[in-house]
């Protein structure tokens, strides 16, 4: 196989069988996505070929600071960015990107691969509410300990000395 045959093999899959969202962006305006791109914001090809414009795909309260990150980059910068995307249906999506610009006939383009993270999102927001939960179930079982009572104190102390003698003892 000839350097420029793989080449053409290796676009190819890119295009159709990556895992990840492929994208070329100059300014706000998409120049390229590839199919799994268009897959994750859950639209055909073609439609956001034709749309053209990024800003649907963000989230309303993420616009701003994407552009922004995107925005004023200098050939060979590499940034990463997560932010909350739209998919067609007006759902929200959590995406993470990584992102290099190149230069091309002298202007600046973001290529870049983005991959959906929702499911993860969402498993660490369960997550984080599941720690609170255990947090103040925790605090409040403590709340309800004589802490204050020397006769409480001395039997845990007690408890534990026993424990250690038990040990040492051989399990008895």
């Amino acid at each position: 196989m000839e350097i420029g045959e793989l080449k053409e093999v290796l676009c190819r899959h890119v295009d159709e069988k990556s895992l990840f969202g492929v994208y070329v962006i100059h300014g706000c305006s998409l120049k390229y996505i590839n199919h799994r791109f268009a897959e994750i914001f859950s639209y055909e090809r073609q439609e956001l070929q034709e749309m053209g414009d990024l800003y649907p795909l963000l989230h309303e309260e993420d616009r701003d600071g994407v552009v922004e990150k995107f925005a004023g980059r200098s050939p060979d910068d590499r940034f990463r960015c997560r932010f909350r995307g739209r998919k067609k249906d007006g759902g929200i999506i959590y995406v993470d990107s990584v992102n290099s610009v190149m230069e091309y006939q002298g202007e600046p383009f973001i290529v870049g691969s983005v991959i959906d993270i929702t499911e993860l999102m969402e498993t660490e927001d369960a997550l984080r509410e599941s720690m609170e939960v255990l947090k103040r179930s925790e605090e409040e079982r403590s709340s309800f300990l004589p802490h204050d009572d020397p006769r409480y104190q001395g039997a845990a102390l007690g408890n534990i000395g026993l424990r250690r003698d038990t040990d040492a003892e051989g399990g008895r």
